[in-house]
């Protein structure tokens, strides 16, 4: 029963990403959570990334106000994939350009792993690259890097299967419950 705060505002733009950061607060205004992304407008026409004349100026950006001070980088390649489990993407997983919502994705990957390791563990740690697009009815697969096996980290890939491309990739951190 307690009472949260969502808070999020604009960093600004960096290239073509634009940047949005996310702290949740408890009832005393304690961060809880803290989030950072970045993120890309796509053209609905080219399906590529553009700028959008003014955007900056209408999101009222803050600049100086950084929830998470590191810089994130490019996930690195899984070096031995090992399925989890293949997917059908359907209506509810797209958004209103009609490619596959983000927080999809994240469903996507913490339903492929077994019920008892999301019972003893809980997730500490999220980070997730968006490499391309996934389509309403695209098959994916997605895999978890084996070379990580035994740790507290599972590193993820959700791959496209009609041309084999890599549409997303992801890091979790677990701790024991």
């Amino acid at each position: 029963m307690d009472e949260l705060t969502l808070k999020t505002w604009s960093r600004g733009k960096n290239g073509i990403f634009y940047l949005r950061d996310f702290a949740i607060e408890n009832n005393h205004q304690k961060p809880i959570i803290k989030a950072t992304s970045s993120w890309a407008a796509l053209s609905t026409k080219s399906r590529k990334p553009e700028v959008v004349a003014q955007l900056e100026e209408r999101l009222k950006t803050h600049a100086g106000q950084i929830a998470l001070e590191e810089r994130l980088e490019k996930l690195a390649e899984l070096q031995t994939p090992v399925l989890l489990r293949t997917r059908i993407i359907e209506f509810t997983d797209i958004d209103i350009v009609f490619h596959v919502n983000n927080v999809k994705y994240i469903e996507m990957i913490v339903n492929s792993f077994p019920k008892q390791k999301l019972i003893k563990n809980q997730i500490y740690s999220l980070e997730v690259n968006y490499l391309g697009e996934a389509l309403y009815n695209d098959t994916v697969s997605i895999y978890k890097d084996d070379a990580e096996a035994g740790t507290e980290i599972d590193m993820i890939s959700i791959v496209r299967q009609a041309d084999d491309k890599e549409v997303c990739r992801a890091m979790i951190g677990w701790k024991r419950r």
